[in-house]
């Protein structure tokens, strides 16, 4: 392939020094031979440009092949990373820094688009906060204020819904009623609620939120099937918690290629919610007062006034 190419090249400085030496004074060349030399360089260039040799390409890597075991082995180590794994601590804040306060109650409806990894049905929330609750020893709730303890064993009571249909005798073929228990289904939870303080940190001047607890919330119906309205199921202390969910993988609404997990979801308020309660001395709830449209006018009120409160702290 060099060979050619020098003498290629060899065939082409010919041809440009013989145009060259028609070119001295006293040479005469007619246009029809200054056209033939322009067509014989044209075309010793192209003879040189189909034997040049072609750029280096450097090919795509070539992937790594594992083994069945190695594969295994890999997960492995991947799933035990992530049993490992723990939260970030919280940024310290002294109780003299803490410039204003507000405790918030939200609801997470489950239905909506961006709160789509709360009801996936291969990791619904309701399911881990079960399970952490069976093998972990941590305490459950049945308020908010996390004074009244809840076992495990009374939760599971309370899961299952019990039933009440007709059935027809098949000896006598009389109507009887029969009570059915069913299992719980983790579809019935419609909500999650959670509380949560919202504090002003006057010494890095920033606003920083931190979850206080979270409670699933499902609909509940009398054995008639009468609709009786929302109860949370129980309330789980989040500081006791977070560490588990650090743990357990959820997919990101914002990017499903990227799962997150749980405790980003609550820190990086990855979710989206409504305010139903602010912290007042009669404890009343915002549908005490308010109805329908209202309701939510308000609600939206007292999220614009914490957004407002440190916008107009920087203004002054």
């Amino acid at each position: 392939m060099s060979r050619i190419c020098f003498l290629v090249s060899l065939f082409v400085w010919g041809l440009l020094g013989s145009n060259a030496v028609k070119a001295q004074p006293g040479g005469v060349i007619t246009p029809e031979e200054s056209y033939e030399e322009e067509q014989r360089v044209k075309e010793a260039e192209r003879l040189q440009m189909e034997v040049a040799p072609l750029p280096f390409i450097p090919s795509a890597p070539v992937p790594i092949q594992y083994s069945v075991e190695e594969t295994v082995e890999l997960y492995k180590n991947t799933y035990k990373n992530k049993l490992e794994r723990v939260p970030l601590d919280y940024a310290p804040v002294r109780e003299a820094d803490v410039m204003w306060q507000k405790r918030i109650w939200q609801s997470i409806p489950t239905n909506a688009y961006l709160n789509i990894h709360f009801s996936n049905p291969y990791t619904p929330l309701v399911d881990l906060l079960l399970e952490i609750a069976k093998e972990e020893e941590v305490q459950l709730f049945m308020d908010d204020r996390f004074t009244i303890p809840l076992t495990f064993e009374e939760l599971e009571k309370n899961l299952g819904t019990r039933q009440t249909i007709v059935v027809t005798d098949p000896i006598t073929f009389e109507e009887v009623e029969m009570t059915v228990e069913n299992d719980f289904n983790w579809e019935s939870i419609t909500k999650y609620r959670i509380k949560e303080d919202w504090i002003f940190d006057a010494k890095h001047s920033r606003m920083s939120v931190r979850v206080l607890g979270i409670a699933p919330v499902r609909k509940m119906y009398n054995t008639e099937g009468v609709y009786l309205g929302e109860h949370p199921i129980c309330w789980f202390y989040y500081p006791q918690i977070r560490t588990y969910l650090a743990q357990h993988e959820t997919i990101n609404p914002y990017s499903p290629v990227m799962p997150v997990p749980w405790d980003v979801v609550f820190d990086m308020r990855l979710f989206r919610s409504h305010i139903y309660k602010e912290s007042n001395v009669k404890n009343e709830r915002i549908t005490d007062q308010y109805m329908g449209l209202d309701a939510l006018i308000e609600a939206e009120r007292v999220k614009h006034k914490i957004f407002e409160f440190e916008q107009y702290l920087w203004e002054k």
